[in-house]
Order: C-alpha cells, then sequence, then structure tokens
C-alpha cells in the first residue's frame, strides 16, 4: 500500500511534456503578438517623423522660398527667398534642404527618435 502511495505523488514524463509544450506555444504565441506590435509602433512613429519632417519643410518654404505678399494691397513685399525661382543667382545645389539644415535653421525642433525601419547611413546628410 505504501509502495502506490509513493508512485502517485510524482509527476509522469507525458504530463512533463504536455505542460511544456503548452507552455511554449503560449510564449510562441506571446513573441508573435510582440513582434506585430513593435512593427505597427515602429511604423506609426515613422509616420511621425516624416509629418515632423514635411512640416518643416513647409515652414522652410515659408521663409525662404516664396516671396511675402501684403494681404491687405495684393503687393509682393521683400525679394525673393534663396529657393524661389525668381532668385538669381540659381541654387548650385538642387537640393540644399536637408534635415540638418532645418535642424539647425530652427524649423525642426522635434527630437526625431531613431527607427529600425529607416537605413541611417545618409540621415546627416
Amino acid at each position: 500500500m505504501k509502495q502506490n502511495r509513493r508512485r502517485m505523488l510524482g509527476v509522469s514524463l507525458m504530463e512533463l511534456i504536455i505542460v511544456l509544450a503548452l507552455i511554449s506555444g503560449i510564449m510562441m504565441l506571446a513573441f508573435r503578438q510582440y513582434e506585430s506590435m513593435k512593427r505597427d509602433s515602429d511604423a506609426n512613429q515613422l509616420l511621425y517623423n516624416v509629418d515632423q519632417i514635411f512640416q518643416a519643410a513647409a515652414d522652410y518654404y515659408q521663409a525662404n522660398c516664396r516671396r511675402q505678399i501684403n494681404p491687405s494691397t495684393g503687393l509682393t513685399v521683400g525679394t525673393a527667398g534663396t529657393l524661389d525661382p525668381d532668385y538669381t543667382p540659381a541654387p548650385t545645389n538642387p537640393y540644399p534642404v536637408s534635415v540638418t539644415s532645418l535642424r539647425s535653421g530652427g524649423y525642426l525642433t522635434a527630437t526625431l527618435p531613431p527607427n529600425p525601419l529607416v537605413d541611417s547611413a545618409g540621415a546627416n546628410e
């Protein structure tokens, strides 16, 4: 009688394998869900970063590319900006605006965190 009671107190190998299989299945599903949420978060952050850069470029354009127009008279005020097509001489660099120039000019004030979806090799150009 004592011998049977002792055998029943342990765990069989089959029970242990089933428990380990269930735990590994749950962990695999949780890891996939985490990867999916991380990818969505990175995509949303990338959209925010692009929006901030476009807003800074629009502000730069308003400040440097267009002539200011007086709303009451409709006449232009001041001279053309450096990127206005009427400005002479034309810029030598066809792409004089970069993220670095937007940041140094004060147009891009938001801190843009790095994103794993973007190759940052040419980010400082």
